[in-house]
């Protein structure tokens, strides 16, 4: 995997023979994988590109928000970094459906969402990207059907009988009471704060990473199961965004959309509150624990055995 993020034509999809270590892309040019049997190979997608789709090569956003990282609207995402331009650009609120990106010099640049649709300008290097979107409709129910026809009336009595009718009126007055329940759920939400530094766990998209900080207190996690002993920790970030799930991929941790096994946890508890957060997969460094590391940054180790790796979780 390591490799295939290195090759800038490579899509989001790839294969990998784990008896024989063949690692082969499906290039971006091409789209999805075409699916074929084949024993001991195994398909894969990286989570964060099956969300945009390549519009245009060699060109770039003329109206683009900004451009060599002079707002936020621009970013160095790093050389062949497709996966760290698209989790940059989500976590900007302002930054609309389209972007453009250079894999040989690092540029990541989007439209703001007040600009609508990028105006594609001539750029060697460049590509244009669109999120992708998608509408649902739901069709209308049928009409009624017509009204039972009324039924046959009553045949004419004999012309020749006098026929006496006694209408006898019967009223039946019936109250109904209609009790209405209301049911509201109150999503219940965490502050996650590290033992070592005593500082709460934050998402800055500005540096492009997780960390822990004294001057984000009011930063909250969701907390939800998805598994036994398996949960997913989300924080809420906006339109377009709303949730946004803590993971890994490779050997670095996102706040991007949901990518799969790599974006569950499992905590243990270790009393008062304190518990060790592991992942479910080990990233490229066969890490799991999430810790922070001496300037606050926040990463991976593979021990749980010192205050870096411990987190008091508190609900609101």
């Amino acid at each position: 995997m390591a490799h295939l993020k290195t090759v800038a034509d490579c899509g989001f999809a790839f294969n990998y023979i784990h008896g024989h270590g063949w690692c082969d892309c499906v290039p971006e040019s091409s789209g999805a994988c075409q699916v074929m049997s084949l024993a001991g190979a195994r398909v894969y997608h990286f989570p964060l590109l099956t969300e945009v789709e390549l519009q245009h090569k060699d060109s770039f956003c003329g109206n683009r928000g900004g451009n060599g990282g002079a707002n936020q609207f621009s970013t160095d995402a790093g050389v062949n970094n497709l996966v760290g331009c698209v989790s940059y650009i989500k976590g900007v609120a302002d930054c609309g459906f389209a972007f453009n990106y250079d894999p040989t010099g690092g540029w990541c640049d989007c439209v703001p969402e007040s600009s609508g649709a990028c105006q594609v300008q001539t750029a060697a290097n460049y590509s244009v990207y669109h999120f992708i979107t998608t509408t649902t409709t739901t069709p209308d129910p049928d009409p009624d059907p017509d009204p039972d026809p009324d039924p046959d009336p009553d045949p004419d009595p004999d012309p020749d009988t006098t026929v006496t009718t006694t209408t006898v009126t019967t009223t039946t007055v019936t109250t109904t009471t209609i009790t209405t329940t209301t049911t509201s759920t109150t999503t219940v939400m965490y502050m996650i704060t590290n033992v070592a530094t005593q500082r709460s766990l934050v998402f800055n998209a500005t540096q492009r990473g997780l960390e822990s900080n004294f001057s984000c207190a009011a930063v909250r996690w969701r907390i939800q199961d998805v598994g036994v002993s398996s949960v997913t920790l989300a924080t809420e970030m906006g339109h377009p965004l709303r949730w946004q799930f803590l993971g890994h991929i490779g050997g670095r941790l996102w706040v991007a959309g949901f990518g799969g096994d790599s974006f569950t946890w499992r905590l243990t508890g270790l009393g008062n509150a304190t518990y060790t957060i592991r992942s479910n997969v080990e990233d490229d460094f066969r890490n799991v624990y999430l810790a922070t590391g001496q300037t606050g940054k926040v990463l991976m180790q593979n021990s749980p055995d010192s205050d870096q790796a411990m987190w008091v979780i508190a609900g609101n």
